[in-house]
């Protein structure tokens, strides 16, 4: 089987092509959002910066920790 790496050039806060999207981001663990690819999505949407900030306040009780996952939805599909 052979695999290969097909790359896509555009915006990443713009995903094409068919069916449902996740724009993923990683970070750490430290609560910060501001600089780097969180900057062009918080300028298209406020949902995912509201819903980290609040996740980092609340972490005594949230899962906020490395390796959780955050779900966050921005419009129908994505």
């Amino acid at each position: 089987m052979t695999s290969e790496i097909a790359y896509a050039h555009g915006d990443a806060t713009r995903p094409s092509g068919p069916g449902n999207k996740i724009i993923a981001h990683v970070c750490n663990d430290i609560g910060g959002w501001g600089a780097g690819f969180v900057v062009a999505v918080s300028r298209r949407w406020p949902q995912p910066e509201a819903a980290y900030r609040r996740w980092y306040r609340e972490r005594a009780t949230s899962g906020f920790a490395l390796g959780a996952v955050q779900l966050v939805q921005v419009e129908s599909g994505l």
